[in-house]
């Protein structure tokens, strides 16, 4: 049995009315790390197991077929990608950006496909902001707020107060005032953006 274990929910909403199913994306996770083991093994896991931090197991029926298609459409995708990059394309001309492809990736900062196609409209529980940093001051409790003027993001663009408690967030903002940046995996208290543990400040000017 193939066993993966991931660190945020494994289910996702069925539509209404519907129980709540495996993510789409995990499940066909667990159908290429098969394709890979029965390639390297000659043998078929008959499941897979996705294992969270919280809650229980679910089990993955693994089919052969259906595995050995994935796999195959994902090479095929590999190829199309090398032949691409050998006649001399653009890499950033080969992005797919959108919001489901683009949800968990950490390279948000330095891709500009994913910022020319982020819309307020994307359902990400982790945001992400382009803008100016119109001001930003540190405060007697170890936190520092900044306002951004945010342009392209995640969220409605308009003016926000983002708190960060994280000291290296803190003094990227200060030193980025009057300057453009984006900000990575903040969230959503209390009516203000805050960062987490994952955010990161990379400079966006031209």
């Amino acid at each position: 049995m193939i066993e993966d274990y991931k660190t945020g929910a494994i289910l996702e909403a069925g539509g209404e009315r519907l129980a709540p199913k495996v993510r789409e994306s995990y499940r066909q996770q667990l159908l290429l790390y098969a394709a890979m083991h029965h390639n390297t093994e000659g043998v078929w896991p008959k499941r897979a197991r996705l294992i969270p931090l919280e809650g229980e197991p679910v089990d993955i029926a693994i089919d052969p077929q259906e595995a050995s298609a994935l796999a195959m459409a994902a090479l095929t995708l590999v190829d199309t990608y090398n032949a691409a990059l050998a006649a001399g394309r653009d890499p950033r001309d080969l992005a797919c950006p959108g919001q489901d492809t683009c949800k968990w990736c950490g390279y948000h900062g330095v891709c500009d496909a994913v910022w020319e196609a982020m819309s307020p409209e994307w359902e990400w529980s982790y945001h992400a902001v382009e803008g100016l940093v119109l001001a930003a001051q540190p405060t007697s409790r170890g936190l520092t707020n900044a306002d951004v003027n945010v342009e392209r993001s995640s969220v409605p663009s308009g003016t926000y107060r983002i708190q960060t408690d994280t000291p290296a967030v803190g003094a990227a903002l200060v030193r980025a005032q009057r300057s453009r940046v984006r900000i990575t995996n903040l969230r959503f208290v209390g009516g203000r953006l805050v960062t987490t543990p994952t955010s990161g400040v990379w400079s966006a000017q031209e």
